[in-house]
């Protein structure tokens, strides 16, 4: 069914995963195309509780399957314009104006050796492992946009720079994580981690049944 399965080369297992879970998603999701709701609505992108909502509402009327029920998780990702927030502290106001947008995943990665720098930067020591809870604190680290990565500000109307946050909105029944361990054939990274893990500092919505999380299997390469 997948032209990436074919012949003899190797190929990732993160690959076949994700192409199985999507696979039966969509065979198993109870969805009319031709009924489904495709009209879009002018949501306010700064009213997160409104946007999600909307968001929830459409990937259910649409998207919705037993598959997603049990893998799918949502995250949410909030930019900052810079030079708004800069404007509104000189105004005396604190509050941030963030651009809300949701996505729905069925895994995560963490690239391994780019948390390993980044928990090197937190501490100021040299590490050369590091566990489940340092992936989950490198996920939701706030990256600057500057320069080439600007993005649009409808309000400055121009190009500024803007801080990006990404979060957990949600969690899943069963969650798969992708341990990126190196880059090419160099895997210098050690991972340490317990058999049972607790997300629920990670996750947005802490009324979520789902936080806590016992190992069940691993593919290692």
């Amino acid at each position: 069914m997948n032209p990436l399965f074919r012949g003899i080369a190797a190929n990732d297992s993160k690959d076949l995963i994700n192409f199985i879970l999507e696979e039966l998603h969509r065979e198993l999701n109870n969805v009319d195309e031709k009924q489904g709701n495709n009209q879009l609505m002018d949501v306010n992108q700064s009213d997160e509780q409104q946007l999600f909502l909307y968001f929830l509402e459409d990937f259910k009327k649409n998207y919705r399957s037993i598959i997603s029920d049990i893998f799918f998780f949502i995250i949410e990702t909030k930019t900052e314009c810079l030079n708004c927030k800069m404007l509104n502290q000189m105004k005396g106001i604190y509050n941030p104006i963030y651009l809300y947008n949701f996505q729905v995943m069925n895994f995560l990665i963490f690239p391994l050796e780019e948390v390993r720098k980044f928990k090197i930067m937190q501490y100021q020591q040299n590490f050369n492992e590091v566990n489940l809870y340092d992936c989950f604190i490198y996920n939701q680290k706030i990256d600057c946009m500057q320069g080439e990565n600007q993005m649009w500000c409808k309000n400055c109307k121009q190009n500024s720079p803007t801080q990006y946050m990404s979060c957990l909105y949600s969690s899943p029944i069963d969650l798969i994580l992708i341990l990126n361990r190196g880059k090419g054939n160099i895997y210098n990274v050690k991972l340490n981690f317990e058999e049972i893990i607790d997300i629920g500092n990670f996750v947005t919505v802490k009324k979520s049944k789902n936080l806590i999380y016992h190992l069940y299997a691993i593919v290692t390469h």
